[in-house]
């Protein structure tokens, strides 16, 4: 049972770099198998619906796991301090996974709808997590789900911006300088 165990993650792993090489549509299952070292038939019996099941565990793996950070600002006495903390551990994630982000937005409308719903499933759950951390400190859980999202948005458009087009080289606006900005922006806006 382990062997199958490790064959299924080596053939997740090299779909997950030939989906970013390539992309998925141009990856076929033949190439997964080949990089593998196994036959389709093989392929197909650790994912009866091929291409499409490894997408989606592709997927659920390669997505970073956002949970974790906002379980890291469980300490914060303040709006202004969760939101410092959260885009610290947000930006520390986004150094070293921008690019998978960058494949699941450019992908995004190569999915079907499975994978699609699993990306919004996934994207919707983090941003509930972080609207029940807000609500400790926003009471009104409209406003709390609204400070989410700009919160969310911010990060995620210095990530595309700043660390994707290497903006960084040329702006003197250091990650940290954006997070104490943003976090002071929200804690002083509402």
């Amino acid at each position: 049972m382990p062997e199958r165990i490790n064959r299924r993650e080596e053939m997740i792993k090299a779909a997950s770099e030939l989906f970013l090489k390539h992309g998925y549509i141009a990856t076929s299952v033949q190439q997964i198998a080949d990089i593998v070292g196994c036959t389709k038939a093989a392929l197909y019996y650790h994912f009866k619906e091929g291409k499409e099941e490894i997408l989606q565990e592709v997927l659920h793996t390669d997505m970073p796991d956002m949970m974790g950070i906002i379980q890291g600002c469980e300490g914060a006495a303040s709006l202004r301090e969760l939101i410092e903390l959260f885009g610290q551990g947000l930006m520390q994630k986004a150094e070293g996974r921008i690019h998978r982000l960058r494949w699941t937005i450019s992908e995004y409308p190569n999915f079907g709808p499975r994978e699609q719903e699993l990306i919004h499933q996934k994207q919707m759950l983090f941003h509930q997590a972080l609207t029940e951390s807000i609500q400790r400190f926003v009471p009104d859980h409209a406003e709390a789900e609204k400070i989410a999202w700009q919160v969310i948005c911010s990060f995620i458009g210095y990530a595309q911006y700043f660390i994707s087009l290497e903006l960084r080289k040329i702006v003197d606006l250091q990650m940290q300088e954006f997070v104490k900005i943003v976090a002071e922006f929200v804690a002083c806006g509402r």
